[in-house]
């Protein structure tokens, strides 16, 4: 128990460090922030325990841009996620962006039991004028898909109508360690994504619900977005990978987690890390058991700033 608690005092040492690295260093186009629930955890729409906290950056609704700021809007992901998940019981996590009342994205973390710790995470958002090569906001247009849930065998589905459209991860609702179990002894799964396989963006999940947003433009002359990533790319590795924040934006799209070792609760963390000279890099990419530190996976993608 004490290794736990250690790693977990770690992992929120390094998230509160991160934040004030990220926030200090993002780009004008680009901004972050970090969720933490502190005190008491409140009941969510859905019917979770947790928190939220708003990015002040909007999304474009069916119609185009409202009666906001043209400089609000634009597209929101998640950068990291740090989580209990319990073995031995069900137990729910969520991790998601939400879109508000008045239109404005908001990262939302919650957990099944009011008792337990809910999830911290980290947002990402980049406003539509921070992109070169596109149309005017005015082309401009949102798409909310429907969530797509798969209990524990693994489902896929594309999201309909995503080809040419940035249809942005907006996180998850479930049980990482896969309960109910799936028939495998000894093994149980969880996870969900929605990632970009040119020229649709697809939903996968086990033992979760994931979720969506996607921006895009009506203009004839534009062809769709160009993605870093063609083909859902994943990894349980930390990978320095190459770009920088004035170049390009970058998101998570996918968390699995594979567990042999039924400890009864272990943590679960993923990252995107930006650097003080603004480079991405992915790290932190672990699940703590009792024997041991074991990888989980994650998926990330990124949007060329120019288009």
């Amino acid at each position: 128990m004490k290794s736990f608690v250690a790693i977990l005092v770690a992992a929120t040492f390094w998230f509160c460090l991160q934040t004030v690295f990220l926030l200090r260093t993002a780009e004008a186009q680009i901004t972050t922030g970090s969720l933490t629930c502190s005190g008491e955890l409140e009941q969510l729409p859905n019917g979770l325990f947790g928190c939220s906290q708003n990015t002040g950056v909007r999304h474009l609704g069916k119609g185009g841009p409202g009666s906001g700021n043209p400089k609000e809007y634009g597209m929101c992901g998640i950068l990291s996620m740090t989580m209990e998940v319990a073995a031995q019981v069900p137990w729910k996590n969520a991790v998601q962006i939400i879109v508000d009342t008045e239109g404005f994205y908001k990262l939302q973390v919650g957990v099944s039991s009011k008792g337990a710790k809910a999830p911290m995470a980290q947002w990402t958002c980049v406003n539509f004028w921070g992109f070169t090569g596109v149309p005017a906001l005015s082309d401009g247009f949102g798409l909310t898909p429907a969530p797509f849930s798969s209990g524990p065998s693994p489902g896929s589905v594309p999201i309909s109508g995503s080809d040419g459209l940035a249809c942005i991860w907006a996180g998850f609702e479930g049980d990482l360690a896969g309960n109910p179990r799936p028939g495998s002894a000894g093994l149980a799964q969880g996870g969900a994504s929605a990632q970009y396989f040119n020229p649709d963006t697809k939903f996968s999940a086990q033992s979760a619900t994931t979720y969506a947003f996607c921006s895009g433009y009506t203009a004839k002359a534009w062809k769709g977005w160009n993605f870093l990533n063609n083909s859902g790319t994943s990894t349980s590795t930390p990978t320095n990978l190459g770009i920088n924040q004035k170049e390009f934006w970058c998101y998570m799209d996918l968390i699995q987690d594979d567990i042999t070792d039924f400890s009864p609760i272990y943590l679960v963390s993923a990252q995107i890390n930006i650097s003080k000279g603004g480079d991405y890099s992915l790290g932190g990419i672990f699940r703590k058991v009792l024997t041991g530190v074991n990888s989980v996976s994650m998926g990330y993608n990124c949007l060329p700033l120019a288009q």
